[in-house]
């Protein structure tokens, strides 16, 4: 009956309050477009929020009182106007569930606001489980979003009941529900609800719970919580004192903030006007984008405002502007101050960028474009601060906004365009513009930024700043070793340049080091450089304002050791091993050797080249002196004939011998001459008289018996089975004619001529295409004809062999006549009476008788015969030839055959030789020939001498010579033994005898010395071109061993500032005589100036002055010394700056910098210390040491302070750990 009455007080004092107040009308506002802009809406838009944030880190619209759309006494109960569901719906995730435990409803928890109950639309009682179904539907259709759910007893007194009534219900449908006491991340709670209890009796969930906050007071910190709910206020107090305060803070990460926007008013007017005014409020909040304001809560909550809230989250939005792509975060805060026109048709606002940092094409982004006269009125609402942000990919240039409407109201809009590169960072405004209307308009307005604003190349720097070991590839190795060396090139907004166009350059030039863009390439001739060599590598950006270098990066080179070969002449490795560049290997091996050959033999005089150790330089070859050989002995194998040439073998006094050919002396003819006989044939030959060739011989034939005037012998009478017979005599030559024997028996010429015939058919080269069978009824009848030859008992008798004869003639013509072929035969009759017979088919042309050869042409000493055949004609008949002849006397010395005269030689007589045209030749001597007359001696150039016949340029002498040891010529010819090479190297060796002794190693010297002395003894008897060249290659050898004792000395070059801070630049080891520049570093000298160098000499322990005021100094190695240049600071600067030193943890100086004195803070980023003074800003960089963490820095023994005067020079120490 009470809480009734209450309520019925409630409603009276409500009517009072609406006839008795003016409620003030404000417009929509236009919703502000934010990073979660893009595809997310109210119901939606925690799904463009990252999972990993914190669920306290996000600005979350809530609800206060959330369930009063339908309750008691509305004048001062009523705090919403939209159910649950819509509130849910326009965007709202915190709800303010104000309960008590009632035993009539449905799972006896009900909504209440205190003693007012309030109602479903159905007009039953609005109970917990109503709202938490609600809920789960909505997270159902929505899965990217959770809701925080407040739960607080508003009435009634058992509060035990309440917490079960609530777990219940928690417990029913438990998978939408997290209820840890931990604040747990949006991602792990996506599609749930989140329990945030004012009722510790539940047990469980975030306690987001406070106390009583009532009257005037700001918020109330509980260090993990801080809360404002001042709710008897009035507006104007609240949003000054409790409100905005809170609003305005940065809230620390993790750290819940619930900021209520409600309040009573502290009087009766109730709650909407006072959520109206209240609203006006936080409508013209200048609400930014990047900080996070906590939980906010709203009495009549809106979407406009809703949305405001939500759309201030672009910290922890999943997109986000990529400084690396060159994206740039704006926002664009626009705050309308004056009214709007009544007549208002549209509004638009478009924001244009330059894409490449500003610098390429210009594009544009549609930041709204609201033609509802709604929306538009609302946007213009004077009532109104939007930010309008997100990212674009270029840099922002203009903004350009629309207006349209018709009567002559006015509206006025201040604008103003910031930039950064994302939303955590302190944006830079870099245009405003204020826009005023006091007429109708349809025009568009703008502003640009600042053209001072522009980005522009502010910093480039390595990504890796750590001191880099590269490698290098093996000698043999083709391959290039790549490093990249990542830098980033940065505006003023710390927005990656996109002109990626710098390059990198080292403090000097070294071998095998080259740069391509952002790489580092090695290959092997970088082995060249020295192990452990360390220089700097810049990377520079060439722009309109010069180049801008960034700071150092250390490179150390690890070169491997180079392979090296010492090898003999033919490539034969003779010691080989491997060592860093600029070493001289030693060779330790037994002396290079190499065989005589057909130039000479061979005495080892150096290595070439004489160099140190390189790349290209690694392989070592045997260099020797070449000798002429001297012949000692010659052995002839075979002696040279008048056809083939002589071999003859000889041999050096160094054992190589070698194969000398002797031309083949050619023949040396002469003519002989052989009459012919009756039986034999003469001649006429050149032969020669050595080998007795036969260069022509000229056939004289036989003359022939003489049958006519034979002389008739005595009867021989038969024997041995042969017939008796009268012989006949040559009357020349007394020899019997056997042709002419008559014999007393048979005669077998008929019959041999029969056969002959047959034969000549037979060979025929047609005769195997006749007829078979007449071939063979022939073939056997001339075999039975023939068959007479066997049989003794018939071949006795003429008549016999006749009869064959005839047989075999008529088988002849019997076969002829079936053929159809005649065969007719040849008699040749020779001179001397001897016939030949040669049988041939009829038609036979003459170019196919084989005609036989005449008789020889017979010569004799005044006359020659020759034979001739009368005219051959074609084969038509038997037919005889007979050979007849013709004799003239010799005819000599013609046009066709001269004579020929042989002059007289050392060796041969004087002879004419006269020539017949038939060959027949004589030769008549015409006296003796000469005798040698030999010339001067002259030089072979190899020791020997030879002189030649004057007569006979090929008659030679050779001997050797008769060297004087004086003059080391000969005394006989002009030969001179080659001594250039001696007297190189005793040159040589009297140099560096008489070096300095700091240069070679003295035990080598004296060593050297000795040979030297024993070399010009030996020379002094050298009589041989051998006996020189040995001596000769003794002197290189030892040359060359004094020469790689070379001697190294130590230098090192250090400078002094203001007689304080030493800073040693090089230390290395170098040959004796090398030259060498040291320089200072030019940035050492700004404001500086040089004042001397001075020279400490380690080996006599003394100090030196060595130069004035010059920047470098170029000196020749001589002593293990140290170079010091000592700088001063220019009296003009001295007074207003000062030097900062950093160093190491070996005390080593990593960075110095001279900066203007004055007041410093100092801020350490891990190994970055960073001193600054109004817009003057240093920074040092820590070394990076190998297994150590830069911890900090300190000076004179203490941390650096948050301060620091600086007024003289100042010491930094790095602290590792």
């Amino acid at each position: 009956m009470k809480k009734f009455s209450s309520r019925i007080i409630a409603v009276i004092l409500a009517i009072v309050l609406v006839f008795t107040s003016a409620l003030p009308i404000s417009a929509k506002s236009f919703a502000t477009n934010s990073l979660l802009t893009t595809d997310v809406g109210p119901s939606n838009w925690m799904s463009g929020i990252k999972d990993n944030t914190s669920l306290s880190d996000i600005t979350i619209p809530g609800t206060h009182d959330s369930g009063t759309q339908n309750v008691d006494l509305p004048i001062w109960s009523k705090t919403q106007t939209l159910s649950i569901s819509e509130q849910l719906n326009i965007g709202i995730r915190y709800f303010d569930l104000r309960l008590e435990h009632v035993s009539d409803v449905y799972y006896n928890a009900q909504i209440v606001h205190g003693s007012s109950n309030c109602w479903n639309s159905g007009g039953g009682h609005l109970t917990l489980y109503e709202v938490l179904e609600d809920m789960y539907a909505f997270l159902d259709r929505n899965p990217s979003e959770t809701v925080i759910v407040s739960v607080k007893q508003d009435y009634g007194n058992d509060i035990n009941a309440l917490a079960n009534d609530v777990n219940t219900l928690i417990d029913l449908r438990s998978n939408y529900w997290f209820t840890g006491s931990y604040t747990p991340s949006l991602g792990s709670v996506r599609g749930k609800c989140v329990l945030a209890t004012r009722i510790s009796e539940v047990g469980r969930g975030i306690s987001l719970s406070w106390g009583d906050q009532g009257s005037d007071g700001g918020a109330v910190d509980s260090g993990w919580m801080k809360v404002q709910d001042r709710y008897k206020m009035s507006p104007s107090s609240k949003w000054s004192n409790a409100a905005k305060p809170m609003l305005d803070e940065k809230k620390p990460n993790g750290v819940w903030y619930v900021n209520f926007m409600s309040t009573t008013g502290g009087g009766i007017s109730g709650v909407e006007p006072n959520a109206a005014t209240m609203k006006g409020y936080f409508r013209t909040y200048e609400m930014m984008n990047n900080k996070c304001y906590g939980i906010i809560c709203l009495d009549y909550a809106d979407e406009d405002l809703t949305s405001k809230i939500y759309k201030a989250n672009d910290l922890v939005a999943k997109a986000q502007a990529d400084s690396e792509k060159g994206q740039y975060y704006y926002r664009l805060n626009l705050n309308t101050w004056d009214d709007v026109p009544s007549s208002w048709q549209s509004v638009s606002c478009r924001l244009y960028y330059k894409t490449n940092n500003g610098t390429g094409d210009v594009k544009s982004v549609l930041l709204f474009d609201q033609t509802d006269a709604y929306k538009g009125y609302a946007f213009v609402s004077a009532v109104t601060n939007n930010d309008f942000t997100g990212y674009v990919d270029g840099f922002p240039i203009k903004v350009e906004m629309s207006f349209h409407w018709t009567n002559n109201d006015g509206v006025g809009i201040d604008q103003r365009l910031y930039v950064g590169n994302g939303p955590d960072d302190n944006l830079t405004m870099i245009g405003k513009s204020t826009v005023r209307y006091t007429n109708s308009t349809n025009s568009s307005t703008g502003f640009s930024a600042d053209a001072s604003t522009y980005p522009q190349i502010k910093t480039i720097s390595f990504v890796d700043k750590s001191d880099l070991n590269i490698a290098v590839p093996a000698v043999a190795s083709d391959s290039v070793n790549t490093y990249t060396l990542k830098y980033s090139i940065r505006d003023q907004y710390d927005v990656k340049w996109q002109d990626d166009s710098a390059s990198l350059s080292a403090d000097a030039d070294y071998p095998g080091i080259t740069f391509s863009r952002n790489r580092l390439l090695v290959d092997k001739n970088a082995n060249d450089i020295a192990p452990n060599t360390s220089f700097n590598v810049y990377a520079a950006y060439n722009s309109a304002n010069g180049v801008l270098r960034s700071s150092p990066r250390r490179i150390t080179v690890s070169p491997n050791k180079i392979p090296y070969k010492f090898v003999n002449y033919n490539g034969d490795v003779l010691q080989q091993g491997s060592d860093y560049s600029g070493v001289t290997p030693q060779y330790t091996g037994e002396t290079p050797k190499r065989e005589p050959d057909e130039n000479g033999h061979y005495t080892f005089t150096s290595w070439t080249p004489l160099s140190p150790l390189s790349v290209k330089n690694n392989v070592y070859t045997a260099f020797f002196t070449v000798n002429k050989h001297l012949v000692s002995k010659t052995v002839v194998q075979k002696a040279a004939t008048c056809t083939e040439s002589g071999i003859s073998t000889n041999y050096c006094t160094c054992g190589y011998s070698w194969t000398n050919v002797t031309h083949a002396t050619g023949h040396n003819y002469i003519t002989v001459h052989k009459d012919p006989t009756c039986t034999e044939d003469g001649y006429n030959k050149e032969v020669c008289r050595v080998d007795g060739d036969v260069k022509t011989n000229t056939v004289l034939p036989a003359t022939g018996h003489d049958t006519k005037n034979a002389v008739k012998g005595e009867y021989v009478a038969s024997s041995n089975g042969e017939n008796g017979y009268i012989p006949f005599y040559c009357p020349v030559c007394n020899e019997e004619i056997v042709s002419m024997r008559k014999y007393d028996t048979v005669n077998w010429s008929a019959y041999y001529d029969a056969v002959g015939v047959v034969n000549g058919i037979m060979a025929d080269s047609d005769y195997s295409s006749y007829n078979s069978e007449y071939v063979a009824e022939f073939e056997a009848a001339v075999a039975a004809a023939r068959s007479i030859e066997n049989d003794e008992s018939k071949n006795n008798l003429q008549s016999n062999i006749d009869e064959a004869a005839n047989q075999i003639n008529k088988a002849v013509a019997d076969f002829c006549s079936k053929i159809g072929v005649n065969y007719y035969t040849l008699n040749f009759v020779f001179d001397n009476g001897v016939s030949r017979k040669l049988t041939y088919k009829e038609g036979t042309a003459v170019s196919n008788i084989a005609v036989p050869a005449n008789t020889a042409t017979v010569m004799t000493e005044n006359t020659h015969t020759i034979y001739r055949w009368g005219t051959i004609a074609t084969v038509t008949q038997n037919k005889t030839y007979v050979e007849s002849s013709v004799t003239k006397p010799h005819t000599f010395n013609t046009f066709i055959s001269p004579d020929i005269e042989h002059t007289g030689k050392c060796t041969e007589d004087v002879t004419v030789e006269h020539r017949c045209i038939c060959g027949y030749s004589y030769t008549e001597n015409n006296g003796k020939g000469t005798i040698h007359d030999w010339g001067e001696w002259t030089s072979n150039g190899d020791g020997t001498h030879t002189h030649h016949c004057l007569n006979d340029n090929s008659h030679t002498e050779t001997d050797a010579c008769v060297i004087n040891t004086e003059t080391h010529a000969c005394v006989i010819c002009s030969y001179k033994l080659n001594v250039s090479n001696y007297e190189y190297y005793i040159e040589i060796s009297e140099k560096l005898l008489n070096s300095d002794s700091k240069k070679y190693s003295p035990e080598a010297l004296e060593k050297h010395k000795a040979v030297v002395e024993k070399a010009k003894e030996d020379f002094n008897n050298a009589d041989t071109q051998a006996k020189i060249d040995n001596i000769s290659s003794a002197l290189s050898v030892s040359c060359m061993n004094v020469m790689m004792t070379t001697r190294y000395y130590h230098v090192k070059f250090s400078y002094v500032i203001d007689d304080e801070t030493v800073v040693e630049v090089t230390s290395s080891d170098d040959l004796y005589d090398s030259s060498v520049t040291f320089e200072i570093p030019s940035d050492v000298l700004q404001n500086r100036i040089v004042e001397k160098w001075t020279l400490y000499n380690a080996d006599t322990d003394t100090i030196t002055r060595c130069a004035e005021n010059v920047t470098s100094l170029t000196f020749n190695v001589s002593d293990n010394a140290e170079y010091i240049a000592y700088i001063k600071t220019e009296n003009s600067d001295a007074s207003q700056k000062s030097t900062v030193t950093l160093l190491d943890n070996d005390g080593r100086v990593t960075q110095t910098l001279e900066i203007e004195n004055g007041e410093y803070s100092i801020t350490v980023d891990g190994a970055t210390l960073t001193m600054t003074s109004g817009d003057k800003v240093y920074t040092f960089t820590a070394k990076n040491v190998a297994f150590r963490k830069v911890t900090g820095f300190s000076t004179d023994n203490a941390p650096v302070p948050d301060m620091i005067s600086v007024s003289s020079d100042i010491t930094i120490n790095t602290l590792y750990t």
